[in-house]
């Protein structure tokens, strides 16, 4: 199984047009912010929503299909948001396969929920 976490969370926190919209601070966490962290916005959330193997030879996998959801919370449009992380996932191979605009009624949140695929083979 390929798992690329670390190549997510490293290309969400080192891009400084993405860290400018957002704001200082940690706004990036995998599947939800911390205590600490639950009234902050802008902020994003990610995780993989699935890893399957879909290359196969000689009895072993080689490759895998993978699926990301990047998520933007903000009291505001994630319009900008968006966008950025959407050149940032594209530029390291993902396919946007959905993004639709949410509203979190209960808080008020504005909630774009962007899914990503790519087809990795190991190296």
């Amino acid at each position: 199984m390929i798992s690329l976490k670390n190549t997510v969370y490293s290309a969400l926190t080192t891009s400084i047009a993405l860290t400018t919209l957002l704001g200082t601070g940690q706004r990036t966490f995998f599947h939800r912010p911390d205590d600490a962290n639950l009234a902050t916005f802008p902020r994003l959330t990610y995780f993989e929503l699935d890893n399957f193997g879909n290359l196969f030879a000689d009895n072993s996998e080689y490759g895998s299909e993978i699926d990301y959801q990047v998520d933007v919370w903000h009291t505001a449009s994630t319009t900008a948001i968006a966008n950025q992380v959407d050149t940032i996932m594209t530029g390291i191979g993902f396919i946007r396969l959905a993004g639709p605009d949410l509203y979190e009624k209960d808080n008020h949140v504005f909630h774009k929920a962007l899914r990503y695929q790519i087809n990795q083979e190991t190296t």
